[in-house]
């Protein structure tokens, strides 16, 4: 072999690492913004729960400053609305309060409390105009879970005065009348 062909391979041959170098610090600089990326989400999570966290602490102190009732099981589930049992939730509705019935239209025609706006679940973030932003709320259906859930969602919203009817409907004292 004579040296211009020694050269020559040898040429290509530090150019195939020069190609395979390069290559490589392509893919640690794919991985570098890829794992920048993921340390983006990471903080914006972070960021975001604290928010949340703020906001909770905040509107947990402002209702107990009001003197309105922050039961330990609230505390321990960062809920900022109250689970009533049924002579609970009549003294509310007696008090002012609106009913909110989150069930769905059949469920109503089994009852519901007199005076209640009837808004089903599924309906509740598109209708949430319709609510009285600074007036109590007793929200309610067959249960206590979808009524919970519509607390929760209220909460979020910045509704201040919510209450759930833990058991549902059938724990009403005064059970409702049906609907036509």
């Amino acid at each position: 072999m004579t040296l211009p062909m020694i050269s020559l391979i040898l040429a290509i041959i530090a150019l195939g690492l020069a190609l395979l170098a390069l290559l490589r610090g392509a893919g640690a600089h794919q991985e570098i913004e890829s794992s920048n990326n993921d340390l983006r989400r990471r903080l914006a999570n972070h960021e975001q729960r604290a928010e949340q966290a703020q906001d909770y602490q905040r509107r947990a102190l402002a209702r107990m400053a009001s003197g309105k009732p922050m039961t330990s099981e609230m505390l321990l589930e960062e809920r900022l609305w109250e689970d009533l049992d049924g002579e609970q939730a009549a003294q509310r509705v007696e008090a002012g309060a609106l009913a909110l019935d989150v069930r769905t239209e059949s469920e109503t025609r089994s009852g519901m409390i007199p005076g209640a706006l009837h808004i089903p679940l599924n309906a509740l973030e598109s209708r949430i105009s319709e609510l009285p932003r600074h007036k109590a709320l007793l929200i309610y259906c067959a249960a206590g879970v979808r009524s919970a859930e519509a607390c929760e969602f209220l909460s979020r919203e910045g509704f201040d005065e919510i209450s759930n009817l833990a058991a549902g409907f059938p724990s009403w004292p005064q059970q409702g009348t049906p609907t036509p």
